[in-house]
């Protein structure tokens, strides 16, 4: 293969140089040829130009028009023949048409034309270009007295039908040849190589099976001693995969059952833990449960206290009410303990009156024996006044001495109350604060036992992972197992 290929190179550099050289001796050629004619056209364009500066009586746009004429004729026929594939055409200095096989006198090509362009800026030479799609090659000159450049042109498929036609030719002799040296290149590898690739093909089932200690033999530098070593050095490196996956399979069959041990014991403490975070946690619902009906009890009591307070405060509105009717009363008794006085020295006063008329009626005889009646019953009446007062005084006295026992009764009736006030509202701001601290045990409570249904739920996370994990090791050991008994498939010593 390395000689057909090599010989092919060789081959087609060969014909590319003799192409590069066919296509200079045919471009001369032709440039040759096409300079000859267009000389030609110039001598006659040359010789009318004469002709017509000697004669007068023509002008120059009739002498150009003959020449027109007889050039296409000369040029395309007299049927003016539009299928010419070699013909010469002439233009103006601007580009306008003076003849042509195909474009009529005074037609313009676009002057976006490179060739066009190329024609009227260098006035003499040959150049490649390409119109309507098809590669075309010219010669062209300027006949500088009218400014004409006159130009032939020939299709690249007919200037280089002699090079196509050697190139085919070159291409079938090197294809028989390349198809020579492979037949003879088929019959050496048939003969001598086979032997050496049914010996590898042999080999290599082996190795396909399974058995690693086989080796390709590696003698000589061509492709298949290089594919022999680097097969060989492929084995190699599958014993040592091979013998790292073993060490590998063993130490995950170890860890396996490591991981399984410790995930049997996680799972069986998180068991545990979790049956007594569940009993934490009744026990926890059960105290706030038990707070609750004490914080309910402590604010019946302070309910109560607070009732008992006001009854108290009750009360003692009313003794203060009942001391001052007491004191107005003591205040009135003594009020009348006085008119009893007055009263008393009044009868006195009367009584001695009395007396004094009974002496005056006693002076005055006879004629005051009536005043003297008077005085006795004013004397009588005065001394029943007095005995009445006296008694008003002593029961006035009486009540004094009774609303002064009652008042300091009272007295002592309010420092009770008061005192039983102060204790009442003891009670209740202490039963207020007991309820204050039974509402945050019971809030505390609520939040042990939230939390501790959290712990318990994250025990039964720990466990249900720990089983995960405890099935997942067992798994693992399984194909660790598994992946030692595939690579004990394979022979490697």
């Amino acid at each position: 293969m390395a000689v057909a290929a090599t010989l092919l190179v060789s081959w087609t550099c060969v014909l590319s140089i003799s192409f590069v050289q066919l296509k200079g001796i045919i471009d001369a050629d032709h440039i040759q040829v096409f300079n000859e004619k267009i000389d030609v056209v110039m001598s006659v364009l040359t010789h009318a130009a004469i002709q017509q500066t000697e004669a007068s009586e023509t002008s120059l746009e009739e002498t150009q028009q003959d020449i027109i004429t007889f050039l296409n004729k000369k040029f395309y026929g007299a049927d003016h023949n539009h299928s010419l594939q070699i013909y010469p055409f002439i233009l103006d200095a601007q580009g306008r048409v003076i003849t042509h096989p195909v474009r009529p006198k005074g037609d313009t090509f676009e002057q976006s034309l490179d060739f066009i362009q190329t024609l009227l800026d260098q006035k003499n030479g040959y150049q490649d270009y390409v119109y309507l799609n098809q590669k075309k090659w010219m010669v062209f000159k300027t006949f500088e007295p009218w400014q004409w450049s006159i130009a032939y042109v020939i299709p690249w498929e007919i200037k280089y039908a002699q090079v196509k036609t050697l190139i085919l030719t070159h291409l079938l002799i090197m294809i028989l040849t390349v198809a020579s040296v492979l037949g003879v290149m088929h019959v050496f590898l048939k003969r001598v190589v086979s032997r050496r690739i049914n010996a590898t093909v042999d080999i290599v089932k082996k190795v396909a099976n399974g058995d690693l200690t086989h080796t390709l033999p590696t003698d000589g530098h061509d492709e298949i001693s290089r594919m022999a070593g680097h097969f060989n050095l492929m084995v190699a490196n599958l014993k040592l995969v091979l013998t790292h996956i073993t060490d590998i399979a063993l130490q995950i069959n170890d860890h396996g059952l490591e991981v399984r041990k410790i995930s049997l014991t996680q799972s069986t403490g998180a068991q545990e833990q979790s049956q007594a975070v569940s009993t934490t946690s009744s026990a926890a619902s059960q105290l706030s449960h038990s707070s609750e009906q004490i914080g309910q009890h402590i604010q019946t009591i302070s309910q109560k206290a607070n009732h008992v307070l006001d009854g108290m405060n009750t009360i003692k509105t009313l003794s203060d009410q009942t001391n001052q009717i007491l004191t107005s009363l003591s205040d009135k008794s003594r009020q009348i303990g006085k008119i009893t006085e007055l009263i008393d020295d009044v009868a006195d006063q009367t009584n001695l009156l009395a007396v004094n008329a009974s002496i005056e009626a006693a002076r005055a005889g006879e004629q005051g024996r009536g005043f003297t009646v008077v005085a006795d019953q004013i004397s009588k009446l005065a001394d029943s006044t007095a005995k009445s007062t006296k008694d008003i005084t002593a029961l006035v006295e009486m009540i004094q001495h009774e609303m002064g026992n009652a008042t300091l009764a009272m007295e002592e009736s309010l420092t009770s109350v008061e005192e039983e006030i102060k204790l009442a509202q003891d009670s209740a701001d202490t039963s207020l604060e007991i309820a204050m601290q039974a509402n945050q045990q019971i809030s505390g409570s609520q939040q042990i036992a939230e939390a501790m249904k959290g712990i318990d739920h994250t025990m039964q996370n720990i466990t249900t992972s720990a089983e995960s994990s405890t099935q997942a090791a067992a798994e693992l050991t399984s194909l660790a197992d598994q992946l030692k008994q595939s690579v004990n498939h394979f022979k490697i010593a």
